[in-house]
């Protein structure tokens, strides 16, 4: 741990490329604060890495303005007797959210294009008002690029040779997270007050196979959106103002003595499930 502290310490405000004994490490800033760590035993591996994981293009997420989300992923259609979940009128009646019945906002009627669920206009415009992202409230589809409040940190990516128990005919992703204590900011629980990095460093473990590459490329990115931890109340210990996981299972454990571990033959697919629930697909990747 002191080896690995010293190396954050040493490269966390620039990218950088050296070599630590037989280690490869290749190191480059985050978006806002959040960065990553790469490191192989062969050379040339931990860049080549890093360019699979497109960690070189680290600029801070992009987020669309409302009238943009709404542009882009919903399309106007014919009225129906459907209810609008989200005021729980009819559609062919004026949103819940419109006083005046000859608004034509309040009788225009809009589809997600991603699920194809139906809403008043007038009632998604209220309910993305200050989001960054259109969330449909029926199926939970997320259209646009959701953004969590995970404070700075460092995420530490290394491949080793040694194989997982399930996972014989490849190598293993370990996968470090690295917090320290903080303040919590306008977007979290408790603005002003102290959030603790408990149990931190943690770490994760995936197969060094096509699908593990798969979700760690798709982690990564959960990371850069700040999606994978957030600050709360700890459910295994019932501490307050902690960092803690955020919904997207990590295996923390090599052998699955107690669920955490493996062999486990759904995970990967589970787990990339658990990333769509918060938007991170293949396809939403930048």
């Amino acid at each position: 741990m002191g080896q690995r502290a010293s190396v954050y310490q040493t490269t966390v405000n620039s990218a950088s490329i050296f070599q630590d004994g037989h280690t490869e490490i290749f190191t480059m800033p985050g978006p806002q604060g959040n960065r990553v760590v790469i490191r192989s035993m062969k050379a040339g591996r931990s860049k080549a890495l890093a360019k699979e994981l497109d960690t070189k293009s680290n600029d801070d997420v992009p987020c669309l303005p409302p009238d943009q989300l709404i542009s882009k992923y919903t399309k106007t259609v014919p009225s129906t007797s459907d209810e609008c979940s989200i005021c729980m009128c009819s559609l062919q009646e004026t949103s819940g959210f419109c006083d005046d019945d000859d608004d034509a906002e309040g009788t225009k009627v809009i589809e997600l294009v991603l699920c194809s669920h139906k809403y008043h206009l007038a009632c998604v415009k209220q309910m993305i008002n200050t989001s960054s992202f259109l969330e449909c409230p029926i199926c939970k589809t997320v259209h646009g690029i959701r953004t969590g409040n995970q404070p700075d940190g460092v995420m530490d990516i290394t491949e080793i040779e040694d194989s997982l128990p399930g996972h014989p005919d490849c190598g293993t992703i370990i996968i470090t997270y690295f917090f320290a204590n903080g303040t919590q900011g306008p977007d979290h629980p408790e603005p002003g007050q102290l959030y603790r990095a408990y149990a931190f460093p943690r770490q994760a473990f995936l197969p060094n196979n096509t699908k593990g590459k798969k979700v760690l490329k798709l982690l990564h990115e959960a990371w850069k959106r700040r999606l994978i931890f957030t600050i709360g109340t700890s459910v295994t210990t019932g501490m307050k103002n902690v960092i803690t996981w955020n919904e997207i299972h990590h295996k923390t454990s090599i052998e699955n003595l107690n669920g955490h571990g493996y062999p486990d033959p759904s995970y990967l697919d589970n787990v990339m499930m658990e990333l769509a629930l918060q938007g991170v697909t293949e396809d939403s990747i930048l």
